[in-house]
């Protein structure tokens, strides 16, 4: 059961036909199927894990404690509470103190130029997802973020850099993940780059990207890694303390220190 059963259990929540039993049960069984899918399919799917919790009203939050008996979850827990709050416009924040205890939330921004999203199908603005994660910070959640060097291909490399920046400024999360694009066989990405309509950044234009993300972000205290097998170069920091130094390697790479072998990269 996906969204359209979490809809369904929706409009049963009258009281007549045990609305609310019936609200968890359907609820529970939804979020325990996208959380198999985190489990196995990794970001996107966590993504839409936590898509599906903000379509339950925030009022299913307080009988988080039978969602357990149904099998739910810690794993749940946190992104079904989280997505709820957003949804529920500001209602959430006060869920915190009784339920939420040490959740933490992972974003994939991916990117925060709009156009980038756009052709990439993400399915939200970057300024939604900055508000989502905005109240996941003000609500005491720890957040990791994480985006997609190269995910503009040329033609965006500066929109997809300095959005990017901006967005991971306007959240302040307490951790940032920078990987890069490898693509995948079979997607419609590979068949664009057949084409000619998109180009995979080398080495040297991702550099350059990664250093104008580093010149345009302010997040103090926010835990920086590109260290992912993706990546063509390691940087590991604190902002914004650690970005001279950060900047400083990424100048050394593109002088072609350090850098990550094509053929050792990895998803």
């Amino acid at each position: 059961m996906g969204l359209a059963g979490i809809h369904a259990a929706q409009e049963h929540n009258d009281g007549r036909l045990g609305g609310k039993t019936r609200l968890i049960q359907n609820a529970a069984r939804a979020l325990r199927a996208h959380a198999g899918r985190a489990a196995d399919d990794g970001y996107r799917a966590r993504h839409q894990l936590l898509v599906a919790g903000a379509h339950i009203h925030h009022q299913v939050a307080v009988y988080l404690p039978q969602l357990y008996h149904h099998g739910s979850g810690q794993h749940i827990q946190h992104h079904f509470l989280c997505g709820a709050a957003f949804q529920a416009g500001g209602a959430g924040d006060d869920l915190r103190p009784r339920l939420w205890g040490d959740a933490d939330i992972r974003v994939g921004l991916e990117s925060g130029c709009d156009e980038v999203l756009r052709r990439m199908n993400k399915g939200h603005t970057a300024a939604a997802i900055v508000a989502a994660g905005q109240k996941a910070r003000r609500c005491g959640l720890a957040l990791s973020v994480t985006a997609i060097s190269g995910l503009g291909s040329r033609e965006l490399m500066r929109e997809h850099a300095i959005g990017t920046a901006k967005a991971f400024s306007a959240m302040k999360p307490e951790y940032i993940g920078l990987l890069t694009l490898m693509v995948e066989p079979g997607t419609p990405l590979e068949k664009w780059v057949r084409e000619g309509s998109f180009t995979v950044l080398g080495p040297e234009d991702i550099l350059r990207e990664t250093e104008l993300l580093l010149q345009h972000i302010d997040s103090e205290g926010s835990v920086f890694r590109m260290n992912h097998a993706s990546n063509y170069l390691t940087l590991k920091g604190t902002l914004n303390q650690d970005r001279d130094a950060m900047l400083e390697r990424v100048r050394k790479g593109l002088e072609g220190y350090g850098l990550r072998p094509e053929y050792l990269r990895a998803l």
